[in-house]
């Protein structure tokens, strides 16, 4: 079990992740990225920032890094669940089932597009749907 989000200094973690973000588009900018794991790392730094331009640059990032490296199935995961996470922020349903909210106190899963296909998700490293409508109930029977 990872940490209790509840307790974290948000306010620090944020101008932390705020940094490393910078970071690491100095060593893009350089062309320090060479291979599928650096623009995976680089992709999963720009995931976790609080902005919808984070998550698309993420997700190029991750496209990136699964073109150079087609064994990197987390980096097509990674494309996928920055997509989605762009999409929940901008208020439409995501398209893999990757992300999950809290609303009035219990988790979620956030919409999902219809249209999308198990076998879709499977190219991008993405459980089946039911999956994660599972892994809601689980999240909400932990103990708080």
């Amino acid at each position: 079990m990872g940490p209790d989000l509840t307790k974290l200094d948000w306010k620090t973690v944020s101008a932390r992740d705020e940094a490393r973000r910078a970071r690491v588009q100095q060593i893009l900018d350089a062309g320090g990225a060479k291979v599928g794991l650096d623009y995976f790392h680089a992709a999963m730094v720009s995931q976790h920032g609080m902005e919808v331009a984070n998550y698309q640059r993420s997700h190029a990032l991750a496209v990136k890094a699964a073109e150079l490296d087609p064994t990197l199935k987390q980096a097509r995961w990674l494309a996928a669940a920055s997509k989605d996470r762009e999409l929940m922020h901008l208020g439409k349903p995501q398209l893999y089932g990757t992300q999950f909210r809290v609303v009035e106190g219990k988790w979620e899963l956030h919409a999902v597009d219809p249209s999308i296909t198990d076998e879709e998700r499977a190219k991008w490293n993405v459980p089946p749907l039911e999956e994660a409508r599972k892994k809601v109930e689980t999240m909400n029977a932990r103990p708080k």
